[in-house]
């Protein structure tokens, strides 16, 4: 039986993952064109990606973070997934199959599973703010404001954590023997089930790019279809 795929998630868990990072304007699918609403929605494909569960970092030994279940793959094991880019400025989608879906990085964005009628099934659409250009944060929103239907739901992962759920892991990761350059970034999961997760995830830099530690999961409660449409508006 295959391990839970939150599990690899567990505070101090070290993994090994090619991050694709966020993606570029430039292959846009205008899903809605009617001459009123303009919603530009950037359609990547992506092929699973893998990721490999390499034991644990002692240096977050004894740090408390909400773990999902206690168990933990076995060293070496590995799990695919699929990844949807994040774009500045767009909103990606990806229709919502037989896999998780992890995405990121978050920092502010907002997450909404969404079955429009141009589409079979639901899709989980990262609306892609940017606060370095206002401007295209607020069309962003407001463009997808537009389509959005009324049993969508969503979360931001971002805003499950507090600064020192990210502050105490992350000086432990960078200080004492083998240490060095440690960056955090904090991404969305949506599960086969159905569930919403936020994570933290920290890259080892002076141990190589594809090095990562957890630094902890939870589950968030989706958002009412009236709490995305505030936020969208906002």
């Amino acid at each position: 039986m295959a391990t839970e795929f939150t599990t690899y998630f567990n505070c101090g868990s070290r993994l090994t993952w090619t991050y694709p990072g966020a993606g570029r304007s430039g292959e846009e699918k205008r899903v809605f064109n009617d001459g009123t609403r303009q919603s530009i929605i950037y359609n990547p494909t992506q092929n699973p990606v893998s990721m490999e569960y390499d034991g644990l970092f002692d240096a977050l030994a004894g740090v408390s973070q909400p773990p999902v279940v206690a168990d933990a793959p076995t060293k070496g094991e590995h799990t695919d997934f699929n990844w949807l880019t994040y774009v500045p400025g767009k909103t990606t989608v990806q229709q919502l199959q037989q896999a998780n879906v992890l995405t990121g990085p978050m920092s502010g964005c907002l997450l909404i599973v969404w079955k429009p009628d141009a589409m079979n099934g639901q899709s989980l659409c990262h609306v892609g703010t940017n606060y370095d250009d206002p401007a295209s944060t607020r069309t962003v929103k407001q463009d997808f404001d537009r389509v959005i239907t009324s049993e969508s739901t969503g979360f931001k992962p971002d805003a499950a954590w507090e600064l020192k759920e990210i502050s105490t892991p992350m000086i432990k990761l960078s200080t004492g023997p083998n240490a060095g350059q440690v960056s955090f970034k904090i991404f969305g999961l949506v599960t086969t089930a159905g569930k919403f997760y936020s994570i933290i995830m920290f890259q080892m830099l002076a141990q190589g790019q594809n090095i990562w530690c957890a630094g902890g999961i939870k589950e968030v409660p989706p958002m009412t279809f009236q709490d995305l449409k505030q936020k969208l508006a906002t």
